[in-house]
């Protein structure tokens, strides 16, 4: 590649076709290739549009160009998927299996303290990480380990009992 502009669009198109295609598999573009070629397209057009031999070398020009336009496109992406996922907190089905769980879970309520069944129906029940159940409770996560170090203790000694049975 030389350093100075294409005569036309179309040359400088076959003459960097390879740099948009070497562009998707150096950011890893595995997905809708097809959008991404056109997103370095429009860079190179950028490029060849907007080039002035004061700026440096067409090739360096044209690759940050076509580079400029894929990555803005990945953010653009990930700005719309982050911004349009569905939320956990829309799962109306979902109260009935938890309350499901908790019945199943207060059989074993009497074995357990108040500490430990709070652990427990957090964790089991509504799928809490240990930060987030202190939290809610005002304490410490080492507290909420202490509760789930004893509960879990207590349950499976009561369920070495029931295999003895």
């Amino acid at each position: 590649m030389t350093d100075t502009i294409p005569a036309s669009f179309e040359e400088a198109y076959e003459k960097y076709t390879p740099l948009v295609k070497r562009m998707i598999t150096r950011l890893r573009i595995y997905q809708e290739q097809e959008e991404y070629m056109q997103a370095g397209y429009v860079g190179l057009w950028k490029a060849y549009s907007t080039f002035s031999p004061e700026k440096g070398a067409f090739p360096g020009y044209a690759f940050m160009l076509v580079r400029g336009e894929m990555l803005m496109m990945l953010r653009k992406e990930v700005r719309f998927s982050e911004r349009h996922q569905l939320f956990d907190d829309h799962r109306p089905f979902e109260q009935s299996s938890e309350m499901e769980d908790r019945f199943e879970l207060e059989a074993y309520f009497p074995l357990l303290s108040e500490r430990e069944r709070t652990w427990l129906t957090d964790f089991a029940v509504h799928s809490l990480p240990i930060r987030d159940i202190a939290a809610k409770h005002g304490v410490a996560a080492s507290t909420v380990k202490s509760w789930r170090k004893t509960a879990l203790r207590k349950l499976r000694a009561y369920a070495g009992e029931e295999q003895l049975d």
